[in-house]
């Protein structure tokens, strides 16, 4: 089984991905695809508005950090419990 991962894992490491990659959206994976999802929706709604859509890629945008926050919130409370005890 371990030859068959090492395998797969060197085959995936030739494959050309460059087709994803959109620097000019962001720095990381996801801030490009969200920023190309976005750029993609500017383009199509051609002057209406979506509501449901605007509050998701607010929700998508600020997600992210909240979630960043939790998980620091979280390290916090373990390493502050545990030099307690």
């Amino acid at each position: 089984m371990t030859a068959f991962r090492v395998t797969t894992f060197t085959q995936a490491r030739y494959l050309s991905l460059a087709f994803l990659e959109r620097p000019q959206h962001g720095t990381d994976y996801l801030d490009q695809h969200l920023g190309h999802e976005r750029g993609y929706y500017e383009w199509a709604r051609d002057g209406k508005t979506f509501p449901l859509i605007d509050r998701t890629f607010q929700w998508l945008e600020a997600g992210i950090f909240i979630a960043l926050a939790v998980l620091a919130g979280g390290a916090c409370y373990w390493w502050v419990t545990r030099r307690a005890a």
